[in-house]
C-alpha cells in the first residue's frame, strides 16, 4: 500500500517488499500479509500477546518493512495509516479494536 500525504488517500499497489528490505538486519518484512499473520510475527518478535478484536481486521492485508530498532507502537502506527483501528496495552497484551462497525 502507498499513502499519499497530499490527497490523504491510501493506494494499493504491487511491491516486492522483501527485496527492498533484505538489507534490514533483524527487521520485519510483510508482503500482502493478513493482519492476523502480522500480529503473530509481532507477538514473537516483541514477546507480547495481540488480540485482534475484529474478523475484518484479521483479514486486512499489508505490505511493508520495518527496521530492527522500531518499536511495536511505531509499527502499529505505520500499519494504521488509514486510522482503521485503535490499540490499548494492558500488561503484556495489546488489544486492537476495529473503528469500523462490522457488517453482519
Amino acid at each position: 500500500a502507498f499513502y499519499d500525504k497530499n490527497t490523504g488517500r491510501m493506494e494499493k499497489m504491487k511491491s516486492n517488499a522483501s527485496s527492498a528490505c533484505d538489507w534490514l538486519d533483524g527487521g520485519l518484512t510483510f508482503e500482502d500479509a493478513p493482519f492476523a499473520d502480522i500480529a503473530h510475527r509481532l507477538e514473537r518478535k516483541f514477546q507480547v500477546k495481540i488480540s485482534l478484536e475484529s474478523e475484518r481486521l484479521k483479514a486486512e492485508r499489508f505490505s511493508g518493512c520495518f527496521n530492527s530498532n522500531q518499536s511495536i507502537n511505531d509499527i502499529l502506527g505505520e500499519i494504521n495509516v488509514e486510522k482503521q483501528y485503535t490499540w490499548k496495552v494492558s500488561g503484556d497484551t495489546i488489544f486492537i479494536t476495529d473503528k469500523k462497525k462490522e457488517v453482519k
